[in-house]
């Protein structure tokens, strides 16, 4: 009876060994997963930063005032830098929104 009980224990430890390394594998696979996604949503957020940089840039030299865009990107990479990429898509999408809402700046030239 003790062999059986013995036999018994030593299959349990052998499932039990084998088992495990692939669970372990499986959730250190996950979580490369999710730091992949991670570093990719950083890369996303880091080019749409780079797209509102350029349509500023181009808003200014086109006359409009870009001021309230840049404090838009400005807070976007504050928040980058936090590693709060929801947040800072957030400001980034309000600099293009609010960029797509801008005239040129009336000048009032005075001929004398």
């Amino acid at each position: 009876m003790n062999s059986i009980k013995t036999i018994a224990g030593c299959g349990l430890v052998l499932v039990l060994m084998f088992s495990a390394p692939s669970a372990w594998g499986q959730s250190e696979s996950k979580n490369m997963a999710t730091s992949g996604s991670a570093v990719s949503a950083r890369q996303s957020v880091s080019q749409t930063d780079q797209n509102v940089s350029r349509e500023i840039k181009q808003a200014w030299s086109e006359g409009k005032n870009a001021t309230l865009a840049m404090s838009f990107q400005e807070h976007g990479e504050i928040a980058m830098g936090e590693g709060k990429e929801r947040e800072a898509t957030q400001y980034f999408q309000a600099a293009e929104q609010e960029l797509g809402t801008l005239r040129p700046e009336h000048t009032s030239s005075t001929s004398y």
